[in-house]
């Protein structure tokens, strides 16, 4: 997934691929160079972790077997919108002492997709600990602060169950629960408890 910003580093790479290739792929990745598996569905490559996540694009998904749960369901929907609406980015290198430029073609969650993910990741925050949900919190504030009116547009056209757990979610972490998450964020981050409500305006028809 792309970097949302640069409030703080990342200590790993999420990658998202459609379920059905996520066996091929971790297979793939442990044959090249400079590639260790750690287990399951995790390898370092150059020393960077990478957690491979597999789902099925929301397209493909049965309603009827969607889980009750906020959090599990949120995994289901979020997911499957991000394998769903990737898109591709060329990304251009050079090295600081000159050279001839190099491309490579990646295939990186939008905005719409991040903020989802990222809100099921802030509803999932159980056992570790606080600092993450801070930073899933951080990163949901900023996305909707700075592509706030794209994200609108996009979640209007998506899949109505998505749309109606994004507003769930953002509904009880921005408004409802709002003091909790501005006292999780901290003072030092300058964002006010009216700042997250006007943030939740973007997805919400209506901010009470």
């Amino acid at each position: 997934m792309a970097r949302v910003g640069a409030h703080r580093a990342t200590n790993d790479v999420d990658a998202l691929f459609n379920v059905a290739e996520e066996r091929q792929i971790v297979a793939v990745l442990a044959r090249g160079e400079g590639v260790e598996p750690l287990g399951g569905s995790h390898v370092e490559i150059h020393g960077v972790k990478v957690d491979i996540l597999a789902a099925r694009p929301l397209g493909t998904v049965d309603i009827r077997d969607l889980p009750e749960d906020l959090d599990q369901r949120g995994h289901v929907l979020s997911h499957g919108y991000a394998v769903e609406q990737a898109a591709e980015l060329v990304v251009a290198v050079r090295a600081s002492s000159g050279g001839a430029e190099e491309s490579c073609r990646l295939v990186v969650a939008l905005p719409e997709a991040l903020l989802v993910t990222k809100l099921h990741a802030a509803i999932s925050r159980h056992h570790d600990g606080e600092l993450k949900k801070r930073n899933d919190l951080h990163d949901v504030y900023r996305l909707l602060r700075r592509h706030g009116p794209s994200i609108s547009r996009a979640l209007r056209v998506a899949h109505p169950l998505l749309r109606e757990w994004t507003e769930e979610v953002t509904r009880k972490l921005f408004v409802t629960e709002r003091t909790q998450s501005r006292r999780l964020l901290g003072g030092g981050a300058g964002i006010s408890e009216d700042d997250l409500a006007a943030a939740a305006g973007f997805v919400l028809a209506e901010t009470p």
